[in-house]
């Protein structure tokens, strides 16, 4: 009964494993959704002959991070972290045959919504948007685009994503970044 120990221990470190995997989603879904990152900036420390007041940012002519680019670095570092842990689980000889039967079913999954959301941001750009970002997760998608939005054009994002991805439009939250 004592050759049980490890092997239960090391199904136990497995599941903690996908556990993590699973949270490293839901902190990407936090932040994709608004309550994690904020848009805003911290107040520029002053050095040398700065001074503000004429209207242009202290600190120089720095152009302002691309939200688009800054959102897709953040994804693809997450996705990669993801898909490391979820191979040490497939790879580790110790591993439950269940475990890693999940976690490879999980990186089937996360390897698909990689490409729905890459075939989905560049639709949305094919419609004359100047970028998007999306955000698929198991039964909602989330879509930011840069630029204007009306009711009529939502609907057609909404579709495309439905179309993309076999999400109902109801499921779909098309909102622009300001």
């Amino acid at each position: 009964m004592k050759t049980k120990k490890p092997a239960r221990k090391s199904a136990n470190r497995t599941w903690l494993l996908v556990l993590g995997a699973f949270c490293v989603c839901l902190l990407l879904w936090d932040f994709v959704s608004g309550s994690g990152k904020t848009d805003s900036k911290p107040p520029p420390v002053l050095g040398g002959d700065e001074t503000p007041g004429d209207g242009e940012p202290v600190g120089g002519n720095e152009p302002e991070e691309n939200y688009f680019i800054a959102y897709r670095i953040d994804r693809n570092q997450v996705r990669d972290k993801q898909i490391e842990m979820l191979d040490s689980i497939v790879n580790n000889p110790n591993s439950d045959p269940a475990a890693k039967k999940a976690a490879q079913d999980m990186q089937i999954t996360i390897t698909a919504r990689m490409g729905q959301e890459l075939q989905l941001e560049n639709l949305v750009k094919a419609k004359g948007y100047a970028d998007a970002a999306v955000f698929i997760q198991d039964d909602r998608i989330t879509v930011v685009v840069e630029g204007e939005l009306d009711a009529l054009a939502s609907a057609q994002i909404a579709d495309l994503a439905q179309a993309t991805t076999g999400v109902s439009m109801q499921k779909v939250v098309v909102t622009p970044k300001k």
